[in-house]
């Protein structure tokens, strides 16, 4: 199937999140990428209720860690489907180099539920979209060109010129 292949071509990790089992996620994108759970605090759990079936619940201290993702430093898509059961905002992906004090990338939702695109600690892009709580939500960052676009549900809500080339050497994907 040409559709298919066009959704593949390209993708660097898919991780559905429902596999409802273990501490290792499977990449759908038949890449091996190896996903792990991690922590600061607990660790992530599997939860029923997700938006297609399973999913992880993140308490603010864990994440999943993919160590050698080999991300695209041009043109991008970031995407994921969240739920914020408050309005304390959240990190969807980062990109931290080893050192773990430099955000190359990265891809949250702030205090005001607006999805938020910093690159080396600077702050590039702040949504005009503010996402409910209690409900999921598909949030989705790209880059064509010189053009940063924050999408909630398939809508553009900002956008912001970044045409800086990101640098994932040596880089972690949280």
């Amino acid at each position: 199937n040409s559709n298919l292949f066009r959704l593949y071509n390209g993708l660097v990790d898919y991780l559905t999140l429902n596999d409802n089992t273990g501490t290792s996620p499977v990449d759908s994108s038949a890449n091996g990428n190896t996903a792990t759970f991690g922590a600061t605090t607990a660790a992530p759990t599997w939860i029923s209720g997700g938006q297609f079936s399973n999913a992880v619940s993140f308490d603010g201290g864990d994440y999943i860690d993919v160590a050698s993702p080999d991300l695209p430093t041009g043109d991008f898509t970031f995407g994921a489907w969240v739920y914020l059961d408050d309005s304390n905002g959240g990190l969807v992906f980062s990109v931290e180099d080893d050192s773990g004090d430099d955000d190359e990338f990265h891809f949250s939702i702030n205090s005001s539920e607006q999805i938020e695109f910093r690159s080396n600690n600077a702050l590039r892009l702040t949504g005009t979209t503010t996402l409910s709580t209690g409900t999921w939500t598909h949030v989705a960052l790209t880059r064509s060109g010189s053009t940063v676009t924050a999408y909630v549900n398939g809508v553009a809500g900002g956008t912001a010129s970044y045409a800086t080339a990101l640098s994932f050497a040596n880089c972690r994907l949280y």
